[in-house]
């Protein structure tokens, strides 16, 4: 049994999965969640359900985005557009000018 599969199994509960599913390999996913378990610092905020209302902003720009047809799940390697802009922002913060070159991003590097 690896680690993180020993910490949630030492957590008291009765079993609400039957063994057939139990019994299925985890994705990788799942072993990822896994191992926040095995990390004293880490504070899990990747599921459960929060104890406020969600802001108004952020249910009208889910609803917006719903009426858009904005309804599939995003491209593995993220939103194309966000992507981009964070390399804008971390290669501009750390270094400087950014240009893009045979579908690959590279930085030229210069003094400031």
């Amino acid at each position: 049994m690896t680690p993180p599969d020993q910490a949630v199994a030492g957590l008291d509960r009765p079993p609400l999965i039957r063994p057939a599913i139990s019994e299925l390999q985890d994705s990788k996913i799942v072993e990822v969640w896994k191992l926040g378990f095995t990390v004293p610092d880490v504070i899990g905020l990747w599921v459960g359900e929060g104890d406020l209302p969600t802001p108004s902003f952020i249910s009208e720009a889910a609803v917006a985005s719903l009426q858009a047809g904005e309804t599939f799940y995003t491209a593995k390697r993220g939103i194309p557009e966000l992507h981009q802009a964070l390399i804008a922002f971390g290669v501009a913060f750390h270094f400087g000018a950014l240009r893009r070159s045979n579908s690959h991003w590279r930085a030229r590097y210069h003094s400031r």
